[in-house]
């Protein structure tokens, strides 16, 4: 089964875009380092302001520098919450033009690993997709789990303002195949394993500065690592919303 999903382009104007990056590299960022294990302890956290230019993540003094989940940053639950953020609730009164006003961020929330966070459920977060040194494989996982709820979807917007296809860090869709020998068994232990049968990947999305993609929570998907090349990291907005 391909669950559906939308690519909206040129949806926000060039000075939001730039008000909403400056915004981003003053935030204060989180990565768990997962264990050497592979069994997803907890590990350490380390928080940064790229603002500061500092790389504690990349520290090789510390262990597992080569294996760290997504690095993230927070806003809120819901309306209410982003409107301490205010270029974070422009942007989601712009796309809202785009996408219709029949949507609430209610979806399902994420976690954020962090030692100074006060809740650990959120709705309105920044991905940062880190390089295929500090990152390397990101599991395929769904961000709504339960497949009966039709409703739920996730919202990225893609934030940074200068991006090139050989930088990578596209994002994968794949059918949801229940005949498929892959039910995520070889990924066990390193994200996401319910025994989601995963089929072959029908889309493909690469980034683009100012993009807006929105999917279906039940899609089986995954992000593919920044190149160790590029410039700067991946900084995706996530909205975890849902169809009134």
């Amino acid at each position: 089964m391909k669950y559906p999903y939308y690519v909206y382009d040129n949806v926000v104007d060039l000075e939001l875009q730039k008000e909403i990056w400056s915004y981003l590299l003053n935030q204060t960022y989180h990565a768990k380092r997962k264990s050497t294990n592979h069994r997803n302890e907890v590990g350490t956290i380390i928080s940064y302001k790229p603002i500061d230019g500092k790389k504690e993540y990349l520290n090789p003094d510390l262990p597992s520098v080569n294996e760290q989940y997504m690095h993230r940053t927070v806003f809120g639950d819901n309306e209410e919450d982003i409107k301490s953020h205010p270029p974070i609730e422009k942007l989601w009164n712009k796309i809202k033009e785009t996408i219709g006003s029949n949507w609430a961020i209610a979806g399902d929330p994420e976690g954020v690993p962090s030692n100074t966070l006060s809740k650990g459920d959120w709705r309105v977060y920044v991905n940062i997709q880190p390089n295929e040194e500090i990152k390397r494989s990101h599991t395929i996982h769904r961000d709504t789990v339960n497949i009966d709820e039709e409703k739920n979807y996730t919202l990225l917007y893609i934030a940074n303002l200068e991006w090139h296809p050989s930088w990578f860090s596209e994002n994968v869709f794949y059918e949801s195949d229940d005949n498929s020998l892959d039910k995520q068994q070889f990924q066990k232990g390193h994200g996401q394993s319910r025994n989601f049968g995963i089929g072959d990947p029908y889309a493909i999305i690469p980034p683009k500065p100012g993009r807006v993609i929105l999917y279906d929570g039940r899609t089986l998907h995954t992000t593919r690592p920044t190149a160790i090349w590029a410039n700067e990291m991946r900084y995706a907005i996530a909205f975890r919303i849902k169809k009134n």
